[in-house]
This record gives C-alpha cells, structure tokens and sequence, in this order.
C-alpha cells in the first residue's frame, strides 16, 4: 500500500477527469505492469478539482418541528451566511439526496436570496398523503455561481447544516366524488359530481382542473372550473374524442387548489375511474 499525494496548482480550472493509476515493476528481469482498481470492474478513478464554498444555510428552527397541514405549503425559515467576503447571490435547491421517505414532499427548483440578505424562506410543499404518525424532515443545498480561476463559472453547492423538520397534522382542503361509477361512450360528455371541504380559513375560491395521463393527452380534457368561498359542490363536465384509444378502463384525477394568503398553494386530488364503452346497439327491425 502507499499514498500518493495529488496536487493542484492555484491557478488550474475547477474540472473533473477520470484517470487511470499503472503500476510498474521488474519482475525476474521482465517489466511487469498493473492498473489499479476503485471495484471489481472499475479501471478509472474519478479525479476532481473544486472550488471551496462560499455560503452556508441553516434552519431558523434546527431540527425543532413545525406543525404543518397535509397538501399545503410551509415557508420554512433559514439564515444565509456568506463566508470569507462573499456578497453575491445564493440560491437555495432542494437536495437530491434526503434522510427520510420524501412521500412527495417537494419544493421549487431554485429560491434566490439577494445579495447582502441574510433571512430567507423556502417553500416545502407537503401532499395530502403524507403521514401523520412521524415527522417528515428536508435538506437544502446553498449554491453560488461563481468563476475558477480560468473564468468557467461554477456551482459550489453546501449542504445545510440541519434539516428543515415538520409534524403533519389534517389538511385544509378536501375534495371527493359523489356520483356513481362513470361510463361514456367517446366523443361524448360525462359529468362528474364533486364535493369541496375546507376550513374557514381558506377563504379563496378554489380551481378544480382534470389531470390526463400523457396517453390520453387531447382525447380527454376539462375546463378549470372556479368555485367560490361559498359553494361546497361543483358539476364538471369532461368532454372526450371520438376515438378508438379509449376504449376500456382509464384513470383520471381532479385537483384542487386554492391559495392560501394569497400566495401558499393549497392543494387536494381525488382520483376518478371512467369505463369508456362502445355505443349501444341500434335495434334494426327483421
């Protein structure tokens, strides 16, 4: 065994390469030689030059639970620093990896936190399907974009150091359906009996619109339907094409959503199974 020191130059581009390591002796007079392997198959090693971090982010609760509701969104609170007198952008992501089950739970693709600003918010959004009997935990990543010494920009990403830390509890908004099993026959109109349940708080209207699976795309589509405050029920008319694709049996979805504050969405589906069936024999007279 020995250790081979590696180094990289001040001034060399952040930039990763694979490499292979040989080994060379004499063996009885013979030169013998032999690549090193990182696993049974793997003859390269993965050899990277990176750029050390410029931010770091926490949570403002550290690992201290926040009651939540199913299906809506949760602005979690988390402190910026920058290190080493760095005053640019940070942006935060949700990290591919996460300690826990995810279950859906979710957040935008990149949250910006403006140059000098220090608190922030990210938006978790937790399905309505999540558990109740355990808390659901997330990591962020703190990313900068910034230039290597050759002028290519990068991304220096940080995980947080802790975890954004929720307890779920019942949700705000619910929806279900009330009519009997659905069969139409293509090219015609179905309707679909919907019953809305929220709380007093969630005192927007509500936006019911049908989710298709990419299968049925054009063949089968709705209206976003609007219902106020004060209407507990809604007819959807689902219209369909005239079409041989949809024959048999499909699954659709009805989901609900309704802003909280204005800004935090709220949201609830409710799956729907529609026979789609061919016409009725005409009756001929002999």
């Amino acid at each position: 065994e020995i250790k081979v020191p590696v180094k990289a130059d001040a001034g060399v581009a952040a930039e990763a390469a694979a490499v292979t390591v040989l080994g060379t002796t004499v063996v009885q007079g013979s030169p013998q030689s032999k690549l090193a392997v990182a696993d049974r198959k793997a003859r390269q090693m993965i050899v990277a030059t990176t750029l050390k971090p410029h931010s770091e982010v926490k949570p403002l609760y550290d690992d201290a639970g926040r009651t939540i509701n199913r299906g809506s969104t949760y602005l979690a609170p988390v402190i910026v620093d920058r290190l080493d007198g760095f005053n640019g952008e940070v942006f935060l992501w949700m990290s591919a990896y996460q300690f826990r089950v995810r279950q859906g739970m979710r957040g935008p693709e990149e949250v910006m936190v403006p140059p000098g600003k220090r608190d922030a918010e990210y938006p978790v959004f937790a399905p309505e399907w999540m558990e109740t009997i355990r808390t659901a935990r997330m990591f962020l990543l703190s990313v900068t974009k910034e230039p290597d010494p050759k002028g290519n920009i990068r991304y220096l990403a940080t995980q947080t150091g802790g975890r954004i830390t929720m307890s779920l509890e019942g949700a705000l908004l619910k929806v279900s359906y009330l009519g009997p099993e659905l069969s139409v026959v293509p090219g015609r109109t179905v309707d679909a009996p919907i019953k809305i349940t929220r709380v007093p708080l969630l005192s927007e209207p509500v936006v019911l619109e049908l989710l298709v699976p990419n299968r049925l795309k054009g063949l089968v589509w709705m209206d976003p339907v609007t219902v106020g405050p004060e209407k507990p029920e809604a007819l959807l008319n689902i219209q369909t094409a005239e079409d041989l694709h949809l024959r048999g049996i499909h699954k659709l979805t009805v989901r609900a959503t309704a802003m909280l504050k204005g800004t935090l969405p709220t949201v609830s589906e409710v799956p729907l199974e529609v026979e789609f069936r061919q016409p009725d024999p005409v009756a001929t007279t002999p």
